[in-house]
């Protein structure tokens, strides 16, 4: 141990004076009395108060001592040196995502977390200033540059898990703003290894890794998907075994009652579907894996498929008995047919295939199928025998894979800024997608007879999904199932969401965002009644797989992790030796006051 002003301990000396106050003691003064027949212990005190007499003991020069003692030490600063590797200040980042509540660690990986940010806030340097960011779904300043270290630890400690996957590029950015107005700033980052190191932003700052995670296996059901059929609903399943080879048995219940039990053999690490048909029409759908595993939290999912009101279907133009029969195949679909050059208002859904009318209704959702070019996107040409080479990740090609159509012919699309390609042969889009005056809008470069798509395995549930996704919201299945942090939309009359938990929210601002709970959420009114439901899913590929990043991906080109501590630290403690000085100061008063107080004498 070294002090920071080592000067200061000369101070000791005044001890010297302060033992020579107690061998002089002062004189007593001189009263003249009649008789000395009650004073016979005269001699003894006058001889205790001598000048230059022995030193006796005495509790309160003790106490006078040590407190001169413990107040000179701490004007001199002691420190001595730690094995934390931050030399300035710190922005440290705690992942909350799902797969940080994995129970491979005691008690689960996000108490082990804090456990090391509380280790960390304690070792910092003297006046060193220190911030926290909470990175689930939607990340957040939890506490801001602050020297007081107690306000991080107890911030961290009321930290609870957000679920969800985490969104670690925002929580990024929040740490670079918060990094730019701090002194000689490092950012640290506690989590389990989720994280795509390619999608972060750059960070100018020295970046470390604190790795908590243990060596949990994990199997969860990360998808769950339903689709009306004429018999009832089919119900598909994917189910990812992130460890060795296991055996589960997965449970559906409808309505809460056990409809189907299955022993799955799941394949080390690897995913597989389970399609059960004619699960009956319910308002709430579970699947269930048991037995548990390290995280427990995606062996469950939840669907909601109450009956849909119909959807009134227009198709127009080209003959297309494919087509046509993939529509009046989907129930609850209303399918109409024209080839006028007018067509009338008032349908949900307009296909058009191959041709257009004079005029594009104004109100409705549309499908455009190899159709010239319109007033809502051009068209350069036509390209012959193509082959759909990449598709991209979305709800209308889900469960679909178009990378094995052929296409005789197709229209070249000039396609507006508020489109997203779907699909590409080569570089050329022959499938995209956009919201356009507040209806969506699909453009396909070709007529589905100008392809072998209609012989597609996969085509009736393309037309499924271009259904479900068209479908307008008054009409739309509300009872969706959404990822964790999802912010819920709400109408003019829903006036609170219940959880999971049975917790009623009540909802001012037309949004709900504690999505945080998986399980059924129930939107009422005003009066309590349940206008509908959603569900929030805990399951997903990322967060499931709990093993994912053993080794970490370095984060910049001064990235480090935990094992690597680059240095050690100066650490000053003073303010413990004071607060100890003021309190025998007090104990010294306490005993002056018992000694010197006069005692009241009892009279009988």
């Amino acid at each position: 141990m070294a002090f920071a002003t080592p000067l200061a301990l000369a101070l000791l000396l005044l001890s010297l004076p302060l033992v020579v106050m107690y061998l002089l003691r002062p004189r007593p003064d001189r009263v003249v009395v009649s008789s000395n027949f009650l004073w016979r212990n005269i001699a003894q005190d006058l001889e205790a108060n001598a000048p230059w007499q022995k030193l006796r003991r005495n509790i309160f020069l003790l106490l006078q001592l040590l407190i001169l003692t413990l107040l000179v030490l701490a004007m001199a600063r002691p420190m001595w040196k730690t094995n934390a590797y931050i030399n300035g200040d710190v922005v440290l980042i705690l992942d909350t995502s799902t797969s940080m509540a994995a129970r491979d660690v005691n008690p689960h990986r996000l108490q082990a977390a804090i456990s090391r940010i509380e280790a960390l806030a304690k070792s910092l340097p003297e006046g060193s200033s220190a911030a926290l960011v909470t990175a689930g779904p939607q990340p957040s300043v939890v506490v801001g540059p602050t020297t007081d270290t107690g306000e991080i630890i107890r911030a961290a400690r009321n930290t609870s898990l957000a679920y969800g996957e985490n969104n670690l590029s925002d929580a990024f950015l929040l740490a670079k703003s918060i990094a730019s107005r701090m002194r000689n700033p490092t950012v640290v980052l506690f989590t389990d290894g989720a994280y795509n190191a390619q999608s972060l932003p750059d960070m100018p700052y020295p970046v470390r890794i604190e790795r908590v995670a243990g060596d949990g296996s994990n199997s969860g059901i990360v998808a769950m998907a339903t689709r009306h059929s004429s018999s009832g609903v089919q119900l598909w399943i994917s189910i990812a075994n992130y460890g060795p080879q296991r055996t589960v048995d997965v449970s559906i219940l409808v309505d809460g009652d056990l409809y189907d039990s299955r022993k799955i053999a799941l394949p080390s690490d690897r995913s597989m579907g389970i399609e059960i048909n004619d699960v009956p029409v319910g308002k709430v759908i579970e699947a269930r894996l048991s037995p548990g595993d390290d995280l427990p939290e995606d062996d469950r999912a939840w669907t909601l498929r109450d009956p849909l009101p119909p959807m009134k279907v227009l198709l127009y133009g080209r003959e297309s008995p494919f087509l046509q029969r993939a529509l009046s195949l989907y129930p609850n679909v209303d399918l109409y047919k024209s080839s006028s050059k007018e067509v009338p208002a008032g349908y949900d859904l307009y296909v058009f295939n191959g041709s257009l009318p004079d005029k594009l209704p104004l109100t409705g959702n549309l499908v455009l199928m190899g159709t010239p070019g319109n007033e809502l996107f051009g068209v350069a040409g036509q390209l012959d025998s193509l082959q759909i080479t990449a598709q991209e990740d979305h709800p209308l090609l889900r469960y679909v894979d178009l990378t094995t159509v052929s296409i005789a012919s197709a229209r070249r699309m000039l396609l507006p800024d508020w489109t997203t390609p779907l699909a590409y042969s080569g570089d050329v889009p022959v499938m995209a997608v956009g919201d356009n005056a507040g209806r969506r809008v699909l453009a396909l470069a070709f007529p589905p007879e100008d392809s072998d798509m209609p012989l597609q395995v996969s085509f009736p549930i393309l037309v499924s999904n271009i259904l479900d996704y068209m479908r307008p919201a008054n009409l739309s299945n509300l009872n969706q199932s959404l990822p964790q942090g999802a912010v819920v939309p709400l109408g003019q009359d829903e006036r609170s969401v219940r959880a999971p938990d049975g917790e009623l929210y009540p909802v001012s601002t037309g949004v709900f965002a504690e999505t945080y709970q998986p399980g059924v959420y129930e939107v009422l009114d005003k009066e309590g009644n349940v206008l509908r439901r959603f569900v929030v899913n805990a399951g997903s590929r990322v967060e499931s797989n709990i093993g994912a990043n053993a080794s970490l991906e370095p984060i910049g080109d001064s990235a480090a992790t935990s094992e690597q501590r680059v240095s050690a630290n100066t650490r000053v403690r003073w303010r413990p030796l004071a607060f100890i000085a003021l309190a025998v100061l007090f104990l010294e008063w306490v005993l002056y006051v018992s000694r010197h107080m006069p005692r009241r004498r009892r009279i009988a």
